[in-house]
């Protein structure tokens, strides 16, 4: 075995590969010579994987070389600490077959342990960044917003909705009623959009007639959000609107009332930053 110094990226890394003592046919040693020269001039992430293609070709013809075998674990572990479980999970392939060919190697059970702590370390570091990403994003969503300029004013519902962040878990105030009250629900993060739900409870001012569809003193309207993540400061989004209430059948006059189950389809809705 020899010890080579590479430099990667402005970082010195030392490498344990093994050294050629296989006897190599010219194809093989061709690649061999190809392999070890590119792990000399490594400059970036992709020139591992240049490294790790040599040594696969010369290993198709020199299926048994343990060199080989061995200094393709190493590589692709290295390239796992960037990419992965696919790469980790080639190098513990090519050890498993070293392994075969050298049982009582005890560099095996050395490189085993490296490979599962980089592989462990990759899952936390990974992990991390997605928690990072997701918190990120739930900010974007922090903030009051109302109708988007010129989208007209048929979503008073949706017209004033401040978003809060505490500690990952999303709240929502919004319109309770048109009495100015309000309601806080907490909301969740669905197939990339934001959802929640409120009841809305419109209190009529008058009972069936030219200009009123109610039966009761108030209507209860739950209402379902869909929202996308914040872009340039706007949220595009759907609402959908249902409810069972009493409504009028006849404007003309006293008007008749009967109950009737209403869903709305999902609405279109966008909402805009507001400061």
């Amino acid at each position: 075995m020899k010890k080579a110094l590479f430099i990667f990226v402005g970082l010195i890394l030392t490498i344990n590969l093994f050294a050629q003592n296989c006897k190599l046919s010219p194809e093989a040693n061709r690649y061999w010579i190809r392999a070890t020269t590119a792990m000399n001039t490594i400059t970036s992430d992709d020139d591992y994987k240049i490294a790790a293609e040599e040594f696969e070709k010369a290993l198709q013809y020199a299926p048994q070389c343990g060199d080989i075998l061995f200094n393709l674990a190493l590589i692709y572990s290295q390239i796992g600490t960037k990419e992965g479980n696919f790469y980790f999970s080639k190098a513990e392939k090519y050890l498993e077959t070293y392994k075969q060919l050298n049982p009582n190697d005890k560099e095996v059970e050395k490189l085993a342990i490296e490979i599962g702590f980089k592989r462990e370390k990759f899952q936390r570091d990974a992990a991390k960044k997605q928690q990072q990403e997701k918190e990120e994003k739930l900010k974007a969503f922090e903030g009051t917003w109302k109708i988007c300029t010129g989208d007209g004013g048929t979503n008073y519902w949706a017209s004033d909705l401040k978003i809060h962040i505490d500690n990952g878990r999303i709240y929502i105030s919004a319109r309770r009623d048109n009495r100015g009250n309000r309601v806080t629900v907490e909301g969740y993060i669905s197939d990339g959009f934001l959802m929640f739900e409120h009841k809305y409870t419109k209190f009529c001012s008058e009972r069936c007639g030219a200009s009123s569809e109610c039966c009761a003193d108030y209507v209860d309207e739950p209402l379902k959000y869909k929202l996308s993540n914040p872009n340039n400061e706007r949220i595009r989004g759907s609402i959908k609107r249902g409810s069972l209430m009493k409504r009028c059948y006849n404007y003309s006059g006293d008007g008749s009332c009967g109950w009737q189950q209403w869903d709305s389809d999902w609405l279109d809705i966008c909402l805009e930053k507001e400061y």
